[in-house]
């Protein structure tokens, strides 16, 4: 067994998986759900490894819209998150190909707070130079 936490009702999530988007993609866009599997992967059962996606929760008892920087230390936790606040923008920035830099993605998407969710050997070239861009 992977303990997982997993919304009793993610219902009112909205996924989103570029910047700017108004169109919701599917859940499993985002999040792995194949808990089925033989054998079970890390991207089975977690976020992937995606440069950009963000999780909107009207429903959210708090009203404030994070940005998460992270490595892949992060993925387990997008449910747990999304759960807490209106709206978690996550961006890896390895593998981030969008256009906002970080002062207009913090600008677009509202941002209130801004987590840094990396393993403490993996703070990589591409989180340095997106947050100087």
């Amino acid at each position: 067994a992977i303990p997982r936490f997993v919304p009793a009702d993610p219902a009112p999530l909205s996924y989103y998986d570029s910047p700017g988007s108004a169109e919701p993609v599917p859940r499993e866009t985002i999040i792995g759900s194949g808990l089925d599997k033989n054998p079970v992967t890390y991207n089975d059962v977690f976020t992937y490894n995606l440069g950009y996606y963000r999780v909107e929760n009207p429903a959210a008892p708090e009203a404030a819209s994070v940005l998460i920087l992270k490595d892949s230390f992060q993925n387990a936790t997008i449910d747990y998150l999304s759960a807490i606040f209106r709206s978690v923008t996550v961006v890896d920035p390895r593998s981030y190909q969008e256009t906002p830099d970080l002062a207009s993605l913090l600008d677009a998407d509202g941002i209130d707070l801004v987590l840094f969710f990396y393993h403490q050997n993996n703070v990589s070239r591409e989180l340095i130079d997106f947050l100087s861009a």
